[in-house]
């Protein structure tokens, strides 16, 4: 198909091809029967502006990348979304960038991103990016945002989520509902992230007096169902009076125990609560499960906000910012 141009446009409509143009950028005032003109050999040639071009000409491309890695977690597509409906707010658009946690790969794409003339890139997740291509980016002017696992670097905005509070709050409702045998599920506390999780668990037990059973506490290798099936079978192998709530510190997980306990003819609530962390799946279980709730729309319009006041020169320093989650509470827990 050849490509239509906007002299092609102007010749249709029978307009100068600068009448078309400033009718197609809508730069500046066009008659009404001339823009209706426009508009009509638009759509009859079915023109497609060359955004390209246009950024090669205004040195602005009104896109921002979105780095994630391609393995699964529906944390990463709840930020892609909230990035997204933050950039149409803004007249930008959002290049979702999905590779798997290579980092040579992942070096590769964050260039490539910069060819394209990306006005600013955006990480989350446990991506293998190196220190050395996010501080590469950063000397060419490409503001950097990066959410939840920042790398310790200087010149770059942060965006943090307040785990330890997600899990005082937790643990503190579960608390609330007369529970005291608690048990816990989470991901290895190697990392900040977890380390927050769990520190605010056993903050909270301590708090209301509960002794932490050790046979209470499992930790998973990684984020899958596959590890939270395994770690609430582990747990109930081994323990000697079975818990009357787990807390599962992610969804995910959360999807995985639920599973096996279902396979072992256990009813959610009547024969043992539950509760998960992030709300990305368990509004979808059956039955629905109380959950911490993360702020997804507030991080992502913080996220373009940081980008866009870089882009206009509003600001030259670094930015951290740690939001605060809430509680969602549904009808996995039963009152004791």
């Amino acid at each position: 198909m050849a490509h239509i141009t906007v002299l092609d446009i102007a010749r249709e409509a029978n307009v100068s091809p600068s009448t078309a143009a400033r009718a197609i950028n809508n730069s500046s005032y066009v008659s009404e029967d001339k823009r209706r003109a426009i508009d009509d050999a638009v759509k009859k040639l079915g023109y497609i502006p060359n955004q390209v071009a246009k950024g090669l000409r205004n040195n602005r491309t009104n896109i921002i990348g979105y780095i994630l890695t391609a393995d699964f977690n529906p944390f990463f597509r709840m930020i892609g979304e909230a990035l997204d409906a933050a950039c149409g707010k803004n007249g930008y658009r959002l290049l979702n960038v999905s590779t798997p946690n290579d980092p040579k790969k992942l070096d590769d794409m964050v260039r490539e991103l910069v060819g394209h003339m990306v006005e600013g890139i955006i990480f989350s997740g446990m991506t293998g990016v190196s220190v050395d291509i996010v501080e590469e980016v950063r000397k060419m002017g490409v503001p950097v945002v990066m959410i939840e696992r920042p790398h310790n670097l200087s010149g770059i905005d942060k965006i943090y989520i307040d785990n330890e509070e997600g899990s005082c709050l937790a643990t503190g409702y579960i608390r609330s509902m007369g529970h005291k045998q608690i048990a816990f599920i989470g991901a290895e506390p190697k990392q900040q992230i977890e380390k927050q999780r769990y520190e605010g668990f056993v903050k909270t037990m301590d708090r209301y007096g509960i002794t932490l059973e050790p046979d209470y506490v499992v930790f998973c290798e990684n984020y899958s169902v596959e590890s939270g099936y395994k770690a609430v079978k582990k747990l109930l192998s081994n323990c000697r009076v079975r818990p009357t709530c787990i807390y599962v510190a992610s969804d995910v997980l959360a999807c995985g125990s639920m599973q096996y306990l279902y396979e072992m003819d256990m009813r959610i609530p009547d024969d043992i609560s539950i509760v998960g962390y992030d709300n990305t799946l368990t509004e979808v279980l059956s039955p629905p499960i109380s959950t911490v709730g993360l702020p997804f729309s507030d991080i992502g319009e913080a996220a373009i906000e940081m980008i866009i006041e870089r882009r206009e020169k509003k600001r030259t320093t670094s930015k951290s910012l740690t939001l605060s989650p809430n509680l969602v509470i549904r009808n996995s827990v039963k009152k004791l």
